[in-house]
């Protein structure tokens, strides 16, 4: 991406977190050989250094929903964690730590202090129809951007 584009979507994502209060963008990532569509939340990073939220392999529309709505939760107040459980477009979706949250640019370049770390972020794994996690059925998992959650005592 060149400095004028660059320039241009950062203006573009930030035009949208004045209007909307949080930016939902769009990004592709190499997983299991092969391109996948990522989504995530920019701003959310401002309310308390709160991470942002991601989700793979989600249509556009179906994305910008379950973001907006991870987003709404947040400025309600809730700070999300990873091994939360969430309702995202009727289906339960489980919070995991991503861990490598430098992938999502547009979100480092607008909040990471220079020479800083990472802003962290959670990506939102969905059940199947079946109601299973990929760490549960072993299909999905390598579209997951951290480790599963441990299990809960």
């Amino acid at each position: 991406m060149g400095r004028m584009e660059r320039r241009s979507m950062r203006a573009q994502v930030k035009r949208q977190i004045a209007v909307q209060g949080v930016a939902v963008t769009a990004d592709s990532l190499r997983l299991a050989e092969q391109d996948w569509p990522v989504h995530y939340t920019v701003g959310l990073t401002r309310l308390e250094g709160h991470p942002e939220i991601v989700v793979v392999g989600e249509c556009d529309d179906c994305a910008e929903r379950m973001l907006r709505g991870a987003a709404d939760v947040v400025r309600r107040g809730t700070r999300l964690a990873p091994g939360w459980g969430l309702t995202l477009e009727g289906w339960l979706h489980v919070l995991i730590e991503v861990e490598h949250p430098e992938l999502l640019l547009a979100a480092q370049d607008i909040y990471r202090i220079p020479g800083g770390p990472p802003v962290t972020a959670l990506q939102a794994i969905g059940t199947d129809e079946y109601g299973e996690l990929p760490w549960e059925s072993g299909i999905g998992s390598e579209l997951m951007l951290g480790p599963a959650p441990l299990p809960s005592r």
